[in-house]
């Protein structure tokens, strides 16, 4: 989707086989590829959730639907 960020390097922004989505790796960049990795942690969290609620809306599901979501952070502080 155009709605999130553009997938990088050679893989796609998500899968769809039978009845379930699965979605690539997410980083804090907006559609139109700006980075905000220089952002506020909150700021990029946001972002990361906007991109896979796109995702997921393209592919016909939802954040609703979520079975695992795995989140890797730089500082535990952030937890």
């Amino acid at each position: 989707t155009s709605h999130a960020s553009p997938a990088a390097g050679h893989y796609s922004q998500a899968v769809k086989n039978g009845g379930e989505v699965f979605v690539s790796g997410l980083l804090p960049i907006m559609p139109d590829g700006t980075k905000l990795s220089g952002n506020t942690f909150e700021a990029q969290a946001t972002q990361v959730l906007r991109n896979l609620e796109a995702i997921l809306h393209e592919a016909g599901s939802g954040l609703d639907r979520l079975i695992q979501v795995r989140v890797y952070i730089t500082d535990v502080k952030n937890w």
